[in-house]
């Protein structure tokens, strides 16, 4: 009777040890981290306001086109005039691409992003939760500075911008020309792309000898698994 009880006390025990040798092993299972990625440092031309600047992160491929939306011309703080677009979104067909530019204005294709408080590449984390869509905003873009001189301005009826990635620089009014100067803030973004990539991105200098547009981008990008 003593050695059954035994036995099975000894059973007991080693399934115990089992179950808590296995709990252990998941403990100690290290937390899933993005593929190794390689630094890289690009120049984005988006000096001309009719155009957006759309850049493929992988390649570091870059393309303009045309606003594809109508341009509102407005005097005086009311539309005078209304134009057709000048590009279309199938201009974009066969280019992949994951941010496009104009100016400080930024969007994404079909991403989210969010704002970190950390300002170096490598220790950035990846947040979990807190990102922000593309938004639809209306004659806030400046696509057409042709009339300035008579005191119109054209600006596209509506585009979609990511209010994320446009924190990326303070917008500084002077209080002549230009309206706003763009100082980088040196946080570090993180883009979640639609194929399931990911990126951390950080905007540097806005000008190239004096001109306004020409932004400064260092990444690391994390191809999707």
């Amino acid at each position: 009777m003593k050695t059954k009880i035994y036995t099975a006390l000894m059973a007991v025990l080693f399934l115990s040890l089992t179950s808590c040798d296995k709990d252990n092993k998941k403990e100690k299972e290290p937390t899933p981290t993005p593929p190794s990625a390689t630094l890289k440092e690009i120049t984005i031309n988006a000096s001309d306001y009719a155009k957006w600047t759309y850049v493929n992160l992988k390649t570091g491929e870059m393309k303009s086109f045309f606003d594809f939306s109508d341009c509102n011309y407005f005097k005086d703080g009311k539309i005078v005039e209304t134009k057709p677009a000048r590009g279309k979104e199938s201009d974009l067909a066969g280019f992949e691409w994951h941010i496009a530019l104009n100016h400080a204005f930024i969007r994404t294709n079909g991403g989210e992003a969010i704002e970190t408080a950390v300002k170096d590449l490598n220790t950035a984390p990846i947040p979990e939760s807190g990102y922000e869509k593309d938004k639809l905003v209306e004659n806030k873009v400046l696509i057409d500075m042709t009339f300035m001189m008579q005191g119109k301005m054209g600006y596209a009826a509506k585009s979609y911008v990511n209010p994320a990635l446009f924190k990326a620089y303070e917008h500084i009014k002077t209080g002549g020309m230009p309206p706003v100067e763009y100082k980088p803030t040196g946080k570090v973004m993180v883009l979640k792309c639609k194929d399931g990539s990911v990126a951390k991105l950080k905007f540097g200098n806005f000008y190239k000898e004096g001109k306004a547009g020409y932004v400064a981008l260092s990444y690391l990008f994390f191809p999707a698994k």
